[in-house]
Parts: structure tokens; sequence; C-alpha cells
């Protein structure tokens, strides 16, 4: 939030809820470039972040609950199309420059303000292709594919056992 304060060429849009809610909603008050969508659902999630340009993910290696941290937004990327920002040395990380699907950087704002004032269109443009590319070859039918076709024989049969119960 500091870094998008200090510059007037980005625009932050936050959501959710937790102990930083009250911290991000005056820095949203504050500055016109920082938007606060306070908690959403799911799908209202989904859509906001099918609107940005890039979607952030920072997993630090600093706060050890991260280790174990369920990286959704890089499966959210992936699906939306849209770059990842993300930080280095992490699982997220590592697969994003793996993949060309966005950018892992260091933790701290010297990091975020070098990688934001060397960002180019075409950098956006090209990792969000790399990832709905990653998507569509590797993950489009997953639901499908591993919990349907996995789980949903497993429920088929549980309901058959009641029924004969």
């Amino acid at each position: 939030m500091r870094v998008a304060a200090r510059r007037k060429d980005v625009e932050l849009h936050l959501a959710g809820y937790g102990g930083l809610e009250a911290v991000v909603a005056e820095h949203a008050a504050a500055h016109e470039n920082i938007h606060f969508h306070g908690p959403l659902s799911s799908a209202a999630g989904l859509e906001l972040m099918a609107q940005m340009h890039v979607i952030a993910g920072f997993y630090y290696l600093s706060v050890p609950n991260h280790a174990y941290a369920a990286p959704n937004k890089y499966f959210e990327h992936l699906m939306l199309g849209r770059g990842m920002l993300t930080t280095a040395a992490t699982s997220p990380g590592q697969k994003v420059q793996a993949f060309s699907t966005g950018w892992a950087i260091p933790e701290g704002e010297e990091a975020l303000d070098a990688w934001v004032s060397q960002l180019t269109q075409d950098d956006v443009n090209s990792a969000g292709i790399a990832a709905r590319s990653v998507w569509d070859r590797h993950y489009q039918h997953y639901f499908e594919d591993h919990y349907v076709s996995i789980y949903g024989a497993r429920v088929a049969d549980m309901v058959t056992a009641t029924d004969h119960d």
C-alpha cells in the first residue's frame, strides 16, 4: 500500500477481511488510487480479479504460516489469464518463473517499487497469455477429471450403500 500511495501510475485493489482491514480502509480513504472492496464472495472476488491487469499473491518467507498456505491466487491467475506477482523463493514464485506467467520478486517495498518501474504493457500481456495457456493445457478440466470422476463415484457409492440400509 505504501508503494501504491507514492505512485500515481498504479491502481491497487484490495478485498477481504481480517486484522489489517482497518489499515487497508484507512489507506483507501487517503489515496484515490487505492480501492478497498471489503469482504467478497468467491464469485465476486474472481469477477474483480478478472478486471485487473496483474493479480498479486504474496507468500512471505518471514511468516512461518505462509509456507503452508494454499496458493489459491496461483490457480486463479492461470484461470483468469492474468499475470501473477508473487514472492521469490516460494512455490508460486518458482512456478510463475518456470512458466513465464508472472513475476517473483524479493520481499519488501524496494523490490516492489523497482518491479512497478520496469513493468510494461507487453510484459503484462505476455504473462496473461502464458497463464491462460498453462490453464488450458494442464488445469482446464481438473475439477471434472479429479474431483467429479474420483469423488463423484465415491459419493454415488455412499448414497447407494445408504439406500440399502
